[in-house]
Protein backbone atom coordinates (compact mmCIF):
# COMPACT_ATOMS: atom_id res chain seq x y z
CA UNK A 1 0.00 0.00 0.00
CA UNK A 2 2.69 2.22 1.19
CA UNK A 3 4.81 1.75 -2.69
CA UNK A 4 1.66 2.62 -4.45
CA UNK A 5 0.67 5.98 -2.75
CA UNK A 6 4.62 6.86 -2.63
CA UNK A 7 4.57 6.25 -6.62
CA UNK A 8 1.33 8.62 -6.87
CA UNK A 9 2.89 11.26 -5.00
CA UNK A 10 6.30 10.73 -7.16
CA UNK A 11 4.13 10.58 -10.25
CA UNK A 12 1.74 13.80 -9.36
CA UNK A 13 5.22 15.55 -8.60
CA UNK A 14 6.59 15.14 -11.68
CA UNK A 15 3.74 15.78 -13.47
CA UNK A 16 3.83 19.49 -11.50
CA UNK A 17 7.59 19.62 -12.89
CA UNK A 18 6.55 19.17 -15.99
CA UNK A 19 3.58 21.61 -16.12
CA UNK A 20 5.35 24.61 -14.96
CA UNK A 21 8.51 23.95 -16.71
CA UNK A 22 6.07 24.17 -20.06
CA UNK A 23 4.77 27.10 -18.35
CA UNK A 24 8.37 28.60 -17.84
CA UNK A 25 9.25 27.76 -21.45
CA UNK A 26 6.11 29.41 -23.13
CA UNK A 27 7.04 32.54 -20.88
CA UNK A 28 10.57 32.48 -22.21
CA UNK A 29 9.30 32.09 -25.73
CA UNK A 30 7.20 34.91 -25.59
CA UNK A 31 9.14 37.65 -24.13
CA UNK A 32 12.00 36.33 -26.74
CA UNK A 33 9.64 37.25 -29.23
CA UNK A 34 9.29 41.05 -28.32
CA UNK A 35 13.61 41.23 -27.29
CA UNK A 36 14.29 39.40 -31.06
CA UNK A 37 11.76 42.03 -32.68
CA UNK A 38 15.05 44.34 -33.76
CA UNK A 39 17.06 41.17 -35.37
CA UNK A 40 14.25 39.98 -37.62
CA UNK A 41 14.53 40.69 -41.02
CA UNK A 42 11.20 41.35 -43.28
CA UNK A 43 11.96 38.75 -46.27
CA UNK A 44 9.63 37.49 -49.29
CA UNK A 45 8.38 33.86 -47.91
CA UNK A 46 5.87 31.36 -48.70
CA UNK A 47 3.75 31.12 -45.25
CA UNK A 48 3.09 27.36 -45.38
CA UNK A 49 7.08 26.72 -45.30
CA UNK A 50 7.26 28.60 -42.21
CA UNK A 51 4.10 26.83 -41.11
CA UNK A 52 5.46 23.16 -41.47
CA UNK A 53 8.85 24.77 -39.73
CA UNK A 54 6.44 24.98 -36.73
CA UNK A 55 4.89 21.69 -36.94
CA UNK A 56 8.28 20.01 -37.48
CA UNK A 57 9.36 21.21 -33.82
CA UNK A 58 6.42 19.96 -32.13
CA UNK A 59 4.57 16.90 -34.66
CA UNK A 60 6.13 13.86 -32.25
CA UNK A 61 4.19 15.54 -28.95
CA UNK A 62 1.34 15.71 -30.39
CA UNK A 63 1.36 12.34 -32.12
CA UNK A 64 1.93 11.17 -28.44
CA UNK A 65 -1.34 13.41 -27.08
CA UNK A 66 -3.09 11.17 -29.38
CA UNK A 67 -4.00 13.97 -31.72
CA UNK A 68 -4.68 13.78 -35.48
CA UNK A 69 -3.30 16.82 -37.35
CA UNK A 70 -4.84 17.71 -41.21
CA UNK A 71 -2.99 20.22 -43.34
CA UNK A 72 -5.28 22.09 -46.20
CA UNK A 73 -2.44 24.12 -47.65
CA UNK A 74 -3.53 26.03 -50.38
CA UNK A 75 -1.01 27.85 -53.07
CA UNK A 76 0.03 30.48 -51.58
CA UNK A 77 2.26 33.55 -53.33
CA UNK A 78 5.00 35.23 -51.14
CA UNK A 79 4.05 37.01 -47.91
CA UNK A 80 6.61 39.71 -46.42
CA UNK A 81 7.32 38.52 -42.72
CA UNK A 82 9.73 37.86 -40.45
CA UNK A 83 10.17 34.25 -40.37
CA UNK A 84 11.16 33.70 -36.73
CA UNK A 85 8.60 35.88 -35.67
CA UNK A 86 5.92 33.99 -37.67
CA UNK A 87 6.93 30.76 -36.65
CA UNK A 88 6.46 31.99 -32.65
CA UNK A 89 3.07 32.82 -33.89
CA UNK A 90 2.22 29.48 -35.58
CA UNK A 91 3.96 27.33 -32.39
CA UNK A 92 1.70 29.82 -29.93
CA UNK A 93 -1.63 28.85 -31.59
CA UNK A 94 -0.53 25.15 -32.08
CA UNK A 95 -0.02 25.16 -28.26
CA UNK A 96 -3.25 26.62 -27.32
CA UNK A 97 -5.04 23.76 -29.85
CA UNK A 98 -3.02 21.28 -27.91
CA UNK A 99 -4.16 22.33 -24.45
CA UNK A 100 -7.58 22.54 -25.45
CA UNK A 101 -7.30 18.94 -26.29
CA UNK A 102 -6.03 17.02 -23.58
CA UNK A 103 -7.81 13.77 -24.19
CA UNK A 104 -7.16 14.07 -27.74
CA UNK A 105 -8.46 15.42 -31.01
CA UNK A 106 -8.17 16.78 -34.71
CA UNK A 107 -5.94 19.62 -35.35
CA UNK A 108 -6.68 21.26 -38.78
CA UNK A 109 -3.91 23.90 -40.45
CA UNK A 110 -5.57 25.37 -43.26
CA UNK A 111 -4.02 27.89 -45.80
CA UNK A 112 -5.71 30.21 -48.74
CA UNK A 113 -5.69 33.29 -50.53
CA UNK A 114 -8.79 35.73 -50.50
CA UNK A 115 -8.24 38.45 -52.76
CA UNK A 116 -5.12 40.48 -51.43
CA UNK A 117 -4.90 38.37 -48.15
CA UNK A 118 -3.46 35.09 -47.40
CA UNK A 119 -5.35 33.11 -44.68
CA UNK A 120 -4.37 30.73 -42.15
CA UNK A 121 -7.04 29.16 -39.92
CA UNK A 122 -5.64 27.14 -37.02
CA UNK A 123 -8.61 24.56 -35.58
CA UNK A 124 -9.17 22.59 -32.76
CA UNK A 125 -11.99 19.82 -31.68
CA UNK A 126 -11.12 20.82 -28.17
CA UNK A 127 -13.50 22.09 -25.25
CA UNK A 128 -13.68 26.07 -26.71
CA UNK A 129 -13.69 29.32 -25.22
CA UNK A 130 -16.81 30.42 -23.26
CA UNK A 131 -18.22 33.98 -25.23
CA UNK A 132 -17.96 35.98 -22.21
CA UNK A 133 -14.06 35.57 -22.69
CA UNK A 134 -13.55 35.98 -26.38
CA UNK A 135 -13.29 40.25 -26.04
CA UNK A 136 -10.19 39.57 -23.50
CA UNK A 137 -8.07 36.81 -25.55
CA UNK A 138 -5.70 39.12 -26.21
CA UNK A 139 -5.35 41.05 -23.46
CA UNK A 140 -1.47 40.58 -21.67
CA UNK A 141 -1.96 37.78 -18.89
CA UNK A 142 -5.44 37.01 -19.33
CA UNK A 143 -5.54 33.17 -20.15
CA UNK A 144 -8.46 30.42 -20.12
CA UNK A 145 -6.01 27.58 -19.39
CA UNK A 146 -5.44 26.04 -16.00
CA UNK A 147 -6.94 23.37 -13.85
CA UNK A 148 -10.07 25.69 -12.97
CA UNK A 149 -10.51 25.85 -17.16
CA UNK A 150 -10.32 22.41 -17.69
CA UNK A 151 -6.79 22.29 -19.13
CA UNK A 152 -3.74 20.94 -17.21
CA UNK A 153 -1.36 22.94 -18.11
CA UNK A 154 -1.40 27.01 -16.57
CA UNK A 155 -0.90 29.69 -19.03
CA UNK A 156 1.02 32.66 -19.11
CA UNK A 157 -1.75 35.10 -20.05
CA UNK A 158 0.60 36.28 -22.94
CA UNK A 159 0.71 33.87 -26.46
CA UNK A 160 -2.02 35.09 -27.72
CA UNK A 161 -1.21 38.87 -26.73
CA UNK A 162 2.05 37.72 -28.50
CA UNK A 163 0.07 36.78 -31.98
CA UNK A 164 -1.68 39.94 -32.14
CA UNK A 165 1.23 42.02 -31.49
CA UNK A 166 3.24 40.11 -34.50
CA UNK A 167 0.40 39.99 -36.68
CA UNK A 168 -0.37 43.60 -36.14
CA UNK A 169 3.30 44.45 -37.15
CA UNK A 170 2.98 43.01 -40.03
CA UNK A 171 -0.08 44.81 -41.48
CA UNK A 172 -2.53 41.96 -40.91
CA UNK A 173 -5.22 40.67 -38.41
CA UNK A 174 -6.15 37.87 -35.99
CA UNK A 175 -9.90 36.86 -34.96
CA UNK A 176 -11.26 33.77 -33.05
CA UNK A 177 -14.42 31.99 -33.25
CA UNK A 178 -15.43 29.63 -30.54
CA UNK A 179 -18.23 27.36 -29.66
CA UNK A 180 -17.82 25.41 -26.14
CA UNK A 181 -17.40 21.88 -26.24
CA UNK A 182 -16.86 21.97 -30.21
CA UNK A 183 -14.06 23.75 -30.76
CA UNK A 184 -11.96 27.51 -31.37
CA UNK A 185 -10.59 28.33 -35.21
CA UNK A 186 -8.00 31.04 -34.80
CA UNK A 187 -7.45 33.29 -38.40
CA UNK A 188 -4.62 34.90 -39.54
CA UNK A 189 -5.18 37.71 -42.73
CA UNK A 190 -1.73 38.70 -43.91
CA UNK A 191 -1.05 40.96 -46.78
CA UNK A 192 -0.06 39.40 -50.38
CA UNK A 193 3.45 40.61 -50.95
CA UNK A 194 2.69 41.37 -54.96
CA UNK A 195 5.49 41.68 -57.87
CA UNK A 196 8.89 39.35 -58.10
CA UNK A 197 10.17 37.44 -54.98
CA UNK A 198 13.08 39.09 -53.41
CA UNK A 199 14.90 37.47 -50.64
CA UNK A 200 16.75 39.24 -47.84
CA UNK A 201 20.54 40.40 -48.88
CA UNK A 202 23.28 40.81 -46.44
CA UNK A 203 23.09 43.53 -44.23
CA UNK A 204 25.06 46.46 -45.08
CA UNK A 205 28.96 46.93 -43.91
CA UNK A 206 29.80 49.82 -41.53
CA UNK A 207 33.23 51.17 -42.21
CA UNK A 208 34.86 52.93 -39.47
Amino acid sequence: MKNNRDERVLTKGIDIILNSSERARDLTRSLLTFSRASEDRFEAADLNEILSDAILLVEQQIAKEGIRLIRNPGRLPHAWVERGRLIEVFLNLISNARHAMPDGGTLSLTSREEGNRLVIEVSDTGMGIPSSNLGRLFDPFFTTKGPLNGTRTPGTGLGLFTVYNVIQAHGGQVSVESTQDQGTTVRIHLPVRRGPVVTAGPAPVRRA
